[in-house]
């Protein structure tokens, strides 16, 4: 951060010599350079940077360990983390959440958004405690609640020729004459080719995005036409926008709440893995 090793020794109150000691330790420990030394700032090599970043999580994981230790004895308070979906965390999540908060008021949430790949990902490293995924995902590695599903629609601009047709509804072979913009999730980019080919047809994939807002600003901007799940227009309201539900075929998915299995879940999460299955009934 300070890309200098005086201003950093400063920062940590100590002098600068056992400073650069102990860096120097560290990379014979390791085996790599941690820092590449310039005359006028020094920077992080790529081992640097990654050493950096798993060093974030780990302390992130051990502040996560010492509450569930504190919240095992305790379920009606600590902390829930969540890494959800977008389209979940601005439609369904809220609800589940404001309907357990009714009766745990002292229960807290961290909600983190990313596509399925990344969710999964921060599960098996332990970062979170739930997930909301979109089918599909690996059913051998993690317990799962699934949630109701939804359809598909294309987002389109206004005074596109395909924004203009009337009607609500779409054929997805009609999608295949614009640059299509789609999630950046692997499983689901598959998943949305072959509904494609399906019908005879190749898509033109433009653009894939990571958070909805990014596929929006593109269809403004008469870019291209990005598919989603219908809950996405609870994220935005543009005149300029329509929306169409996908049909020939009609195509649907559901979010679904995973955590891995045979994994510990404090108190917490239990309690609201239930209120979220009394929700669904």
């Amino acid at each position: 951060e300070e890309e200098n090793i005086t201003r950093a020794a400063e920062k940590l109150n100590m002098s600068q010599p056992p400073l650069s000691r102990q860096i120097r330790q560290l990379e014979t420990e390791l085996g790599v350079m941690l820092l590449e030394r310039g005359h006028r700032k020094i920077q992080l090599t790529e081992a640097g940077y990654f050493l950096k970043n798993r060093s974030l999580e780990i302390l992130e994981l051990v502040t996560r360990t010492k509450e569930q230790i504190r919240e095992r004895c305790d379920g009606a308070s600590g902390t829930i983390a969540i890494g959800s979906i977008e389209t979940a965390s601005s439609s369904i999540l809220p609800i589940l959440i404001a309907r357990y908060k009714k009766s745990y008021p002292k229960v807290s949430f961290d909600i983190w958004n990313g596509n399925s790949d990344d969710i999964m990902e921060r599960l098996d490293k332990g970062l979170i405690d739930l997930g909301i995924v979109r089918e599909t995902f690996n059913s051998q590695r993690y317990e799962s609640i699934w949630l109701p599903k939804e359809p598909w629609v294309v987002l389109l601009h206004r005074d596109t020729r395909l924004g203009q047709l009337p009607g609500n509804e779409i054929d997805l072979a009609a999608l295949a004459e614009e640059p299509i913009i789609i999630p950046s999730a692997t499983a689901r980019g598959e998943e949305i080719r072959q509904w494609f080919h399906s019908v005879g047809v190749t898509p033109q994939v433009f653009c894939v995005y990571n958070a909805m807002l990014s596929a929006i600003m593109l269809v403004r901007e008469k870019t291209g036409a990005a598919l989603c799940p219908s809950s996405a227009q609870n994220i935005f309201s543009d005149k300029a926008i329509v929306c169409k539900t996908i049909i020939h075929p009609s195509v649907a998915s559901s979010p679904v709440f995973i955590w891995k299995k045979y994994k510990y879940l404090p108190a917490t999460v239990t309690g609201f893995l239930q209120s979220v299955k009394k929700s669904l009934q």
